[in-house]
């Protein structure tokens, strides 16, 4: 999918975001009149700038559009993101805007920018309009989620400014950091001063565990929250702060590059974050890295403790630009840089943008020759769909896609474009990768969960199996290891192992000691049953290993489960449960001799009731098509000449199945 929008006159993008449904949502200012796709907006009123946001759907097709006029000039800034609730948060400053569909003045001209936060629905109507500031002049730069309803408001202000009714000044200029909660309340704020407004401009990564990570250009830098900067010694080129979930100081890291720069980061789902730094050599706190020699890209883990480990050291062809733009949940990380262009069609600049696709190993899985000019936000959903969004003056081209705006807007200034795609989509494209690498300083071992499948009734083994190792000379031979796996336990039940109950999932605890060969690393038996559905999956929710010095990155693949053999026989049949009209329970559990059956009903039903074993085949009925009043009923139930073995009870009326798990036990 490639939408597009382009403006007669000037325009500025200011992000986009996407739901969990495939629409789009971007934000972005212009002159009247702008295209969308096929679309012509038109202010027949006045021919003035707008400040918009818009949807479409997952097709490219128009939804709605709110416009905001400004009634002055154009200096906004800010941010788009949606929330959990379905709410579109809009992030901006100016001085004075009206509503088109009411004349509505939203606040008095004054000479001042102050901040605004604009809340629409998921239809476009407009819930809320938010304005902070005192007339000083402040600005959003941009706004983080942290993967929930959680949000980051990164602004500055000049001098002083307000935030309820905490006072903040500084000398010049100052940056400030709001964590606000799901219901837009100010959690906590940090500050920092600066004797320029470019030098404060902070890098804001939230982590796995509520803090924050902020890097931020160190040379004009004065104060770090409560702390004063000395300038006895030589200011680096970067702040390395780490924030308490509570927004409190932890540590500071200081970080130099030579002959290069700092090149992005971004949170890694397995714990702390991954600093991307280009150049001959980086000093980051008191260790260096990298060979002073040739300008390389080095990826630095570092986690929440500020121990820093290094990961893969990329030697780069030919390239001006890199940036670290995601890592995903399975490791895989996604750079972004820019590339001398050789080969772009009909561009009239000299480089074009790459996508690396890279996995935890650092092996090239895909390189990605999309437009010609670098992205200016990406957003990657949980199921890897990638949502970049950018401007560029000449035709858009998103992997085999040539988009060239009409004849009559060749000439015109910058295109606006919201791309969607897979992230391992590939191009078609002969693309060399610009990118080869000199060396791989970490432990990388993959895990792996394999997949099992049976008939009902049958014994299988849930393995855990090692796939592959990198760098295996670097080991320290053996390793202690401890996972925990999760599993649908209505398809597959522990013959063996302790069962921690979630729900209708089965968390079981795992840990052995490997030897490093390849291969089985650990069994568990289990039993298929019969359940609510026959697929599922075994997660590997986490694996460690014990404390060592060795820098080890551990890789998982999830398994599968498969229930075989159902609906052949006409005895057996998955059974599918309800709770819209009775409920169904069984104690004790497990029985040896009888039971007590407690059946809920919420209207007068005929009911049967059966022990079915675990092909579904009926062993003994309790309960032969009688009619039951609405309420609560007490049922009793001789198993005394049941095998020992597990069960399920099962009641059926003219509204459904409902079945409950039930073990016997001698």
């Amino acid at each position: 999918m490639v939408a597009q929008t382009r403006f007669r006159t000037y325009y500025r993008g200011f992000g986009a975001d996407i739901d969990i449904n495939g629409t789009v949502y971007f934000a972005g200012e212009g002159w009247m009149p702008f295209e969308f796709n096929d679309t012509v907006f038109v202010d027949e009123a006045r021919n003035n700038a707008v400040s918009y946001i818009l949807a479409c759907d997952s097709k490219q097709r128009f939804q709605w559009l709110t416009r905001m006029i400004p009634l002055r000039y154009l200096m906004e800034t800010g941010s788009l993101i949606r929330d959990d609730s379905g709410y579109v948060h809009r992030y901006g400053s100016h001085v004075h805007y009206y509503l088109p569909s009411t004349s509505e003045q939203i606040f008095a001209d004054q000479d001042s920018l102050d901040l605004h936060q604009l809340v629409l629905d998921k239809e476009g109507h407009i819930v809320s309009f938010k304005r902070s500031g005192i007339q000083n002049n402040e600005k959003y730069m941009y706004v983080v989620k942290d993967g929930s309803n959680v949000r980051y408001e990164v602004s500055w202000f000049d001098r002083v400014t307000l935030r309820g009714r905490e006072m903040y000044t500084a000398p010049t200029y100052g940056t400030l950091v709001d964590r606000t909660n799901h219901l837009g309340h100010i959690e906590w704020t940090f500050c920092l001063q600066s004797v320029q407004v470019s030098a404060s401009y902070p890098q804001v990564i939230p982590d796995n565990e509520g803090g924050l990570l902020l890097i931020v250009g160190g040379q004009q830098i004065t104060q770090i929250g409560d702390s004063l900067i000395s300038r006895t010694s030589p200011a680096p080129q970067y702040y390395v702060i780490r924030l308490s979930p509570k927004g409190k100081l932890e540590w500071i890291k200081n970080l130099h590059v030579t002959g290069g720069n700092y090149a992005g980061a971004a949170r890694d789902p397995k714990g702390g974050y991954i600093i991307a730094v280009k150049g001959r050599s980086v000093m980051l706190g008191s260790e260096k890295y990298g060979n002073d020699t040739s300008t390389s890209l080095l990826l630095l883990h570092l986690d929440n403790m500020a121990d820093v480990h290094p990961m893969t050291e990329v030697a780069f062809k030919e390239t001006e630009n890199s940036s670290l733009l995601q890592v995903l949940q399975d490791g895989t990380v996604i750079l972004g840089c820019q590339t001398k262009d050789s080969t772009f069609r009909g561009s009239k600049y000299s480089s074009r943008s790459i996508m690396l696709i890279l996995s935890p190993t650092g092996e090239v899985l895909n390189v990605r020759d999309d437009i010609p000019e670098s992205y200016s936000n990406l957003v990657v959903q949980p199921n890897g769909m990638i949502l970049a969004s950018g401007s560029t003056k000449s035709r858009l081209k998103i992997l085999d896609t040539v988009v060239s705006p009409p004849d009559s807007l060749i000439d015109l200034q910058d295109q606006f474009f919201v791309a969607k795609s897979p992230y391992d989509q590939h191009s078609s494209l002969n693309v060399v990768s610009p990118i080869k690498f000199s060396s791989k300083r970490d432990i990388t071992i993959h895990i792996r969960a394999l997949s099992v499948s049976g008939a009902p009734g049958e014994s299988v083994e849930v393995q855990l199996v090692v796939d592959s190792v990198a760098n295996a000379d670097l080991l320290t031979l053996p390793l202690a290891w401890s996972a925990q796996a999760r599993w649908n336990s209505s398809i597959l039940f522990p013959d063996s192992i302790v069962c921690q109950a979630d729900g209708e999932y089965c968390k079981v605890e795992l840990s052995g000691v490997w030897s490093g060969t390849l291969g089985t690393l650990t069994t568990a038996p289990a039993i298929v049953t019969l359940g609510q559905t026959d697929r599922g999956m075994i997660n590997i929710e986490s694996f460690t290993w014990e404390p060592t010095p060795l820098r080890i990155r551990t890789t998982t693949t999830d398994g599968e489960i498969t229930v075989t053999g159902l609906c052949e026989d006409p005895n057996v049949r998955l059974l599918i449960g309800t709770a819209s009209s009775f409920s169904l329970a069984a104690r004790p559990n497990p029985a040896s001799t009888v039971i007590n059956i407690e059946l809920g009903l919420r209207e007068p039903l005929t009911v049967s009731i059966e022990l079915i074993n675990e092909m579904g085949q009926t062993v003994v009925t309790f309960v032969d098509g009688q009619p039951y009043v609405k309420g609560l009923h007490l049922i009793g139930g001789d198993v005394s000449t049941i095998a020992t073995g597990m069960y399920f009870l099962r009641v059926r009326s003219a509204k459904g199945t409902l079945t409950s798990r039930l073990a016997i036990v001698r």
